[in-house]
């Protein structure tokens, strides 16, 4: 999923805790949507795109403004921010 442009997206959780909200989402369908759960991060694929995402949706409903996403390309360049110090 990751590096899957503009319908793949990266979130980073604000905590280990924000990962047991999202579990149950996994066992969902969700047609040519997917979520896949890391330690601290989710990673989606929203190929209409997220604005109109129903899954984009219900993730934000579990964990509200405990998450951000990006692209993957954003991911790579704040990475590289974050190594150059």
């Amino acid at each position: 999923m990751a590096g899957a442009g503009l319908a793949g997206r990266d979130a980073v959780l604000a905590s280990r805790d924000d990962r047991s909200r999202l579990e149950p989402l996994t066992r969902k369908r969700w047609g040519l949507e997917r979520l896949a759960l890391g330690e601290r991060v989710c990673y989606l694929w929203c190929p209409d795109g997220v604005l109109k995402s129903p899954l984009m949706k219900e993730v934000g409903r579990a964990v509200g403004d405990a998450i951000t996403s990006r692209n993957w390309s954003t991911i790579q360049k704040l990475h590289g921010l974050v190594q150059a110090d």
